[in-house]
């Protein structure tokens, strides 16, 4: 098998909005294409392009929570398959180094119930033992499960308990093309599910959480999966060609607004200004990160993944200025977070402008930056030397306290 680098080549990216949902990848001239499937008509939406050399299909997709990735599988050839990923904010293209004992992996999905990454794995073009991997694709579990003649081609999940299933639509297993994989990784069983209506060309499925539907890609068209018995019913064409992998998983939204340094000068010649940012949610981090200012204002973008909604809150802080807290609403489209002014004049951080900072500032005063000396920030107003203004600005923002 080549070097999974040697066949990996930069994508062609275009990014588009859309909302959170059904994903697929499609065969297209020289590649595949990923991109956003409609679950109403079945009509495809590229968002990036890759170019696979020596990767003959695209066979299973699943997103992966815990790395925030998608995952697919790339099938060179009978005993050589592995994994590639896509970043779910730039839909970067990577592969992951796996615990997989063989070189060949087929069936992929992330399974709720078992809190990772579920692969099937083997050799000649059968796969009949499983692997649990973390979101770091650290091994977490590993089943032989020693079964003649088992193929798991296709793995999903089905139900409110995020059942395992196992599917293979060209070669039945004890007179079922579909079961349930009941305790995987332990005393396992298996379930037979349904009549044997799979076709050749049904590649994949994907469970969408919301509806407890099962989507499946039919060739060149999307389906549906009404329950875990009934026949799989066509929505509709993709409006190109075949997609042989299909994901329920998140975009990426924008959150935006601009920065404002308050009592500043107009541009900050020797020093910049560091301010960073928390994205909070029920008090849990989902975003952070640094900005580095060298003028009172910055217009700002994250990006956010939109599986994240309701209420939440931006925090900034750093450098001589009060925190400041922003509400934010990460069910809109866009997420406008609005001017942020931040109120100036607390050099020791304490989160109070009080006697404390006009005396630091009194000590430092004659400094000039960048230096050896310490406090940069006792430069409230980034004018590259501490004087009578940055004292001013301390008395005039006396008593401000940490929002």
């Amino acid at each position: 098998m080549r070097s999974k680098v040697s066949i990996l080549l930069a994508a062609l990216l275009t990014t588009i909005a859309s909302a959170e949902g059904l994903k697929g990848m499609q065969v297209t001239l020289g590649g595949y294409t990923f991109g956003s499937v409609n679950e109403n008509t079945g009509a495809f939406t590229p968002l990036a392009t890759y170019s696979l050399p020596n990767v003959l299909s695209v066979n299973q997709m699943t997103y992966h929570p815990g790395a925030k990735q998608y995952v697919f599988t790339a099938f060179v050839d009978f005993n050589n398959a592995y994994l590639l990923t896509i970043d779910a904010f730039n839909y970067q293209l990577s592969a992951p180094s796996t615990p997989i004992p063989t070189t060949y992996v087929e069936g992929i999905e992330y399974s709720p119930a078992l809190g990772g990454l579920v692969a099937a794995y083997g050799s000649n073009n059968f796969t009949n033992s499983l692997i649990l991997m973390d979101g770091f694709y650290n091994q977490m579990a590993i089943k032989n499960l020693a079964t003649s003649n088992l193929d798991m081609d296709c793995l999903f999940i089905s139900g409110t308990n995020s059942a395992l299933n196992k599917m293979d639509s060209n070669n039945s297993w004890m007179g079922n093309q579909r079961h349930i994989i009941n305790n995987p990784f332990g005393a396992h069983t298996y379930t037979a599910v349904g009549s044997n209506y799979w076709t050749p060309s049904d590649y994949d499925l994907a469970y969408n959480p919301v509806n407890g539907m099962n989507y499946l890609t039919r060739g060149n068209s999307l389906a549906v999966v009404h329950s875990l018995t009934s026949a799989p019913a066509t929505i509709g064409n993709y409006g190109g060609p075949f997609i042989t992998a299909l994901a329920y998983g998140p975009d990426p939204k924008t959150v935006q607004g601009t920065i404002i340094l308050n009592d500043t000068v107009a541009s900050f010649p020797l020093t910049s200004r560091q301010i960073s940012y928390q994205l909070l949610q029920n008090n849990n981090v989902i975003s952070s990160g640094t900005y580095y200012l060298t003028s009172p204002s910055l217009f700002f973008q994250f990006q956010v993944l939109d599986s994240y909604a309701g209420p939440a809150t931006l925090v900034f802080n750093g450098s001589s200025f009060l925190r400041k807290t922003v509400p934010v609403n990460l069910s809109d489209p866009i997420v406008l977070a609005g001017p942020v002014p931040m109120q100036n004049g607390d050099p020791d951080f304490s989160g109070e402008v009080d006697a404390a900072d006009i005396d630091l500032v009194i000590a430092r005063f004659g400094n000039t930056y960048p230096s050896n000396l310490p406090d940069p920030d006792a430069d409230v107003d980034s004018s590259g030397e501490v004087d009578a203004a940055d004292i001013d600005i301390c008395i005039a923002n006396f008593g401000g306290v940490d929002n």
